[in-house]
């Protein structure tokens, strides 16, 4: 007889999840039937409200009443910051400004127009061939998947980072043996096109790297100020050797491409190394949950000083205390927010909001 349930991260509790189906399937059945030998739930949470929507107070008591009746309990929590911070370091959120710049509106619409041109004309490419149904969806995805990559970079990013989205999806395709199909050397040839389109734009003097000079780098658009400004909060903290920091970012793509960045510019200033984690979902990338856990050993070790990360990072992975956790793009949910929060947990750390002008 189970005498305690205990669920970690309760405020997923919801629709089809797990817990949720726990609780409607069998406890509240049980419960219905007049079975009383039940065991007790004992929920943990860093918030209970998850929802985009919570914007107001009656909305959110809404949220932790529906909470509190799904999963048959009390909600307890501290009466403030300041008690938790007795037990608990807890960061102050600190605002890091940027302005609203990405790169030349004439620059944008020059790249977009070519890379949608060698788009379209490699689908046709593949519309027109003789491969098998399979073969064309296929080949059909990994064009719509690396030219939407590229394009979202090119507008939020920089012409750079667009660049590295194309080489690093078109590595993973090789690495993971996934050129194969009947279709794929038309991705590739469309991966080549897009390449020396996107290398036109970006200095072949192999002298310069990316970051020799930022506020150029800005200007030609090569990067956007946004990207400036994190390197710039990072840079404050230069000297500190025992550095452990997460960047939270929304997409996989900026995941991979920032760290690309990182381990491109940060070296020139101290030996911190950069990695990334990302999930699955968006089948962008193919870390495996041991590759995964191995980045966050790294981390605990001191062999990797940060890790560039979207939301997979705010619960689930035991994390070690970081010192300094950046939101480089803002928290989707008060849940996000709280949570990555929360990994900044060591002795004087620093919460860095990135916030546009």
């Amino acid at each position: 007889m189970i005498k305690v349930l205990i669920m970690d991260e309760c405020h997923h509790a919801a629709g089809k999840h797990p817990y949720a189906c726990i609780m409607t399937e069998f406890y509240h059945h049980q419960l219905r039937s007049g079975i009383t030998e039940l065991p007790r739930i004992f929920g943990m949470t860093a918030s209970p409200i998850k929802s985009k929507a919570a914007n107001s107070e009656a909305t959110l008591s809404k949220d932790i009443r529906k909470l509190m009746t799904l999963m048959h309990s009390k909600v307890y929590t501290c009466v403030s910051d300041a008690v938790i911070s007795q037990f608990i370091p807890m960061s102050t959120p600190k605002f890091r400004y940027y302005m609203d710049s990405v790169i030349s509106d004439s620059l944008f619409k020059e790249l977009a127009k070519k890379l949608d041109a060698l788009k379209q004309q490699h689908e046709l490419d593949v519309t027109n061939s003789d491969f098998t149904k399979s073969a064309v969806e296929s080949a059909h995805k990994k064009l719509s998947k690396i030219f939407n990559a590229s394009l979202f970079c090119l507008e939020e990013l920089g012409v750079w980072f667009a660049l590295k989205a194309v080489e690093s999806l078109s590595s993973i395709e090789i690495e993971t043996f996934k050129w194969g199909n009947s279709g794929d050397q038309i991705v590739k040839n469309f991966v080549s096109a897009t390449t020396l389109t996107l290398q036109s734009h970006v200095p072949s003097d192999p002298q310069w790297t990316i970051g020799d000079d930022m506020n150029s780098d800005v200007e030609i658009g090569l990067l956007t100020s946004k990207v400036s400004c994190l390197i710039d909060c990072l840079l404050e903290y230069k000297d500190l050797t025992e550095m452990r920091c997460i960047v939270f970012v929304e997409r996989v793509i900026a995941a991979m491409v920032l760290e690309v960045l990182l381990n491109t510019v940060l070296p020139k200033y101290n030996s911190w190394r950069t990695n990334y984690i990302a999930g699955n979902g968006s089948k962008l990338q193919n870390q495996s949950r041991k590759s995964q856990n191995e980045i966050v050993d790294e981390f605990r070790m001191g062999l990797v000083n940060v890790i560039v990360a979207t939301s997979i990072l705010e619960e689930g992975l035991d994390v070690q205390s970081c010192n300094l956790v950046i939101r480089f793009d803002p928290s989707p949910t008060v849940c996000s927010f709280v949570q990555s929060r929360g990994r900044a947990r060591m002795q004087n750390s620093d919460y860095i909001l990135m916030v546009k002008r």
